[in-house]
């Protein structure tokens, strides 16, 4: 591999030195899987298990299952992993849990349940956990119009108080509502008014206003819908049996049409999912038994069927669900009342069962929700970093990282590896490093097309010293101060620096 210090000065910056700017941080947005939540809708109550972080495999938390309310259909859960939300169809509230961060199961929130409007289907939490909305809508044509419930989560009890001005109009059977990744806009799909109403979010208050040119149009039967991690794409699962594909504009929130969209699933899906790091997107087949899984053109937004692709389920699949590290997916089966759990390929985004999948649920398991458990934070983590712009552009990044108290160590050799640099984000599957005979963990190899070179050095006790080196990222939309992200297992540090760009490419 061609060292990105010769490509830097050949393009006319000069290797990093006593002049780069250096940045210090701590502290990680990254998670690992930990707890899983299950919505059964004739149980009227929520399974709670516990995730197996190297197998996937789920068990059953002590007290599990947790009470609900009457029909519930949807369950979210909170970006920090504290608190629950169950949309009950029934009862026309919203069921709020305390989370325990140890044992994963649930107690109310004071307060709770909390009223919604009329059959409250749908419920998502924006990534600052400052919100919830939740889509209302019978289930009937005759219902003219929907509405959309907004609350302030009140992030020391998790109790919900009402936005003013809620709740906001939306289409006929508002059947899924999700928050994009910047926190800025809201999509709800409309059942039979086949399309997708956009809001932008007031950050302050959480009120919704309706974006110019909403609704948009849907396929038949819009079921979900989900932002891509990047806030650049949308995709909406269409009863008809397909999938709209949308660019999001980032200033307005518009949504435009994909070229090729829709794309082609199995019959009857009823929800869409992507994974974190945004390379595979994955849609539950109701009247097929099959989950559709798809790589996304990171670029377009496009979706090509995985290989392999559809993977067998089992009856009646109505919800998936990505785990926050990428790793695992799990499928709510209605039909058979259990939860399907599979590996997914990091390479390929293939899916394999887990050993003992399915694992059993309530009755007509409706929703499934992952919680993540933070990462623990570096004690310290300095960078220096430099940058050649580009859509093939190429990065250096190096300096010194501490793990943190509560540390149990990192491994390469058995970890993943999460990096990120700006808007470029990887993940080294575990097992790809190998250690010299000077303790030094290395890789190098090609990952989505971008060639990596990463050294990790043990310097003594929690300390270790950090390089990687990359040529072919997509280095297009990244500005100063660069946000880097570097995960280790449980481990993980974020930092923000001021890069050296070069602009001539």
């Amino acid at each position: 591999m061609k060292c990105i210090c010769s490509l830097l000065v050949m393009i006319g910056l000069a290797p990093l030195g006593a002049d780069a700017q250096t940045a210090k941080g701590s502290g990680t947005t990254n998670k690992v899987p930990k707890f899983a939540y299950v919505a059964n809708e004739n149980s009227s109550n929520v399974s709670a298990y516990t995730i197996d972080r190297t197998t996937g495999a789920l068990t059953s938390v002590p007290g599990s299952p947790f009470a609900a309310g009457s029909l519930p259909f949807s369950v979210a859960v909170d970006s920090s992993g504290k608190f629950a939300y169950v949309a009950n169809f029934a009862s026309n509230n919203v069921s709020a849990y305390t989370i325990d961060r140890t044992t994963g199961a649930l107690s109310p929130v004071p307060g709770s349940p909390f009223a919604a409007s009329t059959n409250p289907f749908s419920v998502a939490v924006d990534p600052s956990g400052n919100f919830a909305y939740v889509a209302n809508g019978c289930g009937d044509p005759a219902c003219s119009l929907g509405n959309v419930s907004a609350y302030t989560i009140d992030r020391t009890t998790g109790a919900l108080s009402p936005v003013p001005g809620s709740p906001f109009a939306a289409g006929s059977f508002p059947s899924s509502v999700t928050v994009d990744s910047s926190g800025n806009f809201t999509y709800v799909a409309n059942f039979f008014s086949n399309n997708v109403s956009a809001y932008s979010i007031n950050r302050t208050t959480g009120a919704l206003s309706p974006i110019p040119g909403s609704p948009f149009a849907a396929g038949s039967n819009p079921r979900s819908v989900t932002a891509h991690p990047s806030a650049n794409f949308a995709y909406v699962a269409n009863g008809g049996g397909n999938i709209s594909a949308y660019t999001i504009d980032r200033t307005t929130g518009a949504l435009s049409p994909v070229p090729g969209s829709p794309f082609a699933a199995g019959s009857n899906p009823p929800s869409v999912a992507v994974d974190p790091t945004g390379n595979f997107a994955y849609v539950a087949n109701a009247s097929s038994d099959n989950v559709s899984a798809y790589s996304i053109d990171r670029t377009t937004g496009s979706l090509s069927p995985v290989p392999g692709s559809p993977f067998a389920e089992a009856s009646i699949p109505f919800s998936v669900a990505v785990d926050p590290s990428g790793k695992f997916a799990y499928v709510a089966n209605e039909g058979s009342s259990n939860v399907s759990a599979y590996t997914i390929n990091r390479t390929t985004g293939a899916l394999s069962p887990v050993p003992g999948s399915p694992f059993a649920a309530g009755t007509l398991p409706f929703s499934v929700a992952i919680a993540g458990q933070s990462t623990v934070p570096f004690a310290a983590f300095t960078l220096e970093a430099e940058i050649a712009l580009g859509p093939l552009g190429a990065f250096e990044v190096k300096g010194n990282f501490t793990l943190g108290e509560g540390s149990n160590g990192i491994n390469p050799l058995t970890e993943d590896v999460k990096l990120q640099v700006g808007t470029f984000s990887t993940t080294i599957p575990a097992g790809s490093f190998h250690q010299d005979h000077r303790g030094r963990f290395k890789f190098e190899g090609v990952i989505n097309g971008v060639s990596l070179e990463v050294q990790i050095v043990p310097l003594g006790g929690n300390d270790f010293q950090f390089k990687a080196e990359a040529q072919g990222a997509d280095m297009m939309d990244i500005v100063n101060p660069v946000s880097v992200e570097l995960t280790i297992g449980d481990d993980g540090g974020s930092a923000t620096v001021t890069a050296a760009f070069d602009l001539s490419l």
